[in-house]
């Protein structure tokens, strides 16, 4: 495909095989277990100005799931770099999101077995999505799920898998009574993370966010939160955020790679007032700030 064919700002761009096509017009084997199983991982890469943010971290987290999951080893960082640099030449996006797949590969047989040390093709397994986004920091309204809860006990969920149900559903349940997002819990009752997202509560000076041992995903910008000293880890339980929603210092915020977005409405609690609203942003933004340094 040429560079003026993919030179879209609206459509989302795939590579895989080392062919360059639109991702709605480019497809992978119906026999590969990607599609037919969920089996991969991904990554999702906040681009600004042609500069990658949190890419190695991003990698190391790709290939440690891939380890914990039995997948082979995905491309590294020195592999990728003349690729990513051929991406940010040719698609001139001042902001945008790279995934990056990777799946075990075709099956061989019928089910779900495969063997430790299988040899995959290599072919169809890698394969990269970029799509072109705006950032957003506007308040937004979310709920505490009602059905979706986070299993800590399972080894999945600590990472970034092809099956999304869970997500959709929990997302799903919230636009269904008119909100935006959901809060999950454990199983428990303790609060973990947002559909797609790290939750931060704002208090005492400092950002509070559930530790993993609640089943919340180790998020790049979450760890980066911690590593950089602006969060700590504590448990905390609906009952008790809902409660003390008045006495909070700052906003309750859910943020990914993709974006940090505070919440104003909470169960049906108003959480920002009007008169608060700009000043969650400017929050908001300003953590963003420190965890992106090309914003």
């Amino acid at each position: 495909m040429s560079k003026d064919s993919t030179n879209s700002r609206h459509e989302i761009i795939a590579w895989i095989n080392g062919k360059w096509g639109l991702a709605k017009t480019t497809y992978i084997p119906l026999s590969h277990r990607t599609l037919l199983l969920s089996d991969g991982i991904f990554e999702t890469v906040l681009i600004i100005n042609g500069r990658y943010q949190l890419l190695e971290e991003h990698i190391a987290r790709w290939h440690y799931s891939a380890v914990m999951l039995g997948l082979e080893p995905p491309p590294c960082q020195h592999e990728l770099i003349d690729l990513l640099k051929s991406i940010t030449n040719r698609l001139h996006i001042k902001v945008g999101a790279l995934r990056l797949n990777w799946g075990r590969g075709h099956g061989i047989t019928r089910g779900i077995n495969f063997l430790d040390g299988d040899q995959f093709s290599l072919k169809d397994r890698f394969w990269i999505l970029l799509s072109p986004m705006k950032l957003s920091f506007e308040p937004i309204s979310a709920m505490i799920s009602l059905h979706e809860r986070r299993n800590f006990t399972s080894r999945v969920i600590e990472h970034k898998v092809f099956a999304y149900t869970q997500a959709i559903h929990a997302r799903h349940e919230a636009r269904q009574v008119g909100v935006d997002d959901t809060i999950m819990v454990d199983t428990n009752g303790a609060l973990t993370c947002g559909s797609c997202s790290t939750l931060l509560v704002f208090k005492e000076e400092s950002w509070i966010t559930p530790p993993i041992s609640t089943g919340c995903l180790s998020g790049i910008i979450r760890n980066q939160c911690i590593r950089l000293g602006l969060a700590i880890e504590q448990n905390l339980m609906p009952g008790q955020l809902l409660q003390a929603i008045n006495e909070l210092e700052g906003p309750t915020i859910l943020v990914n790679s993709l974006g940090c977005r505070p919440l104003y409405l909470l169960n049906g609690y108003r959480i920002l007032e009007s008169s608060q609203v700009k000043k969650a942003k400017a929050r908001a933004y300003e953590l963003f700030t420190v965890l992106n340094c090309d914003l």
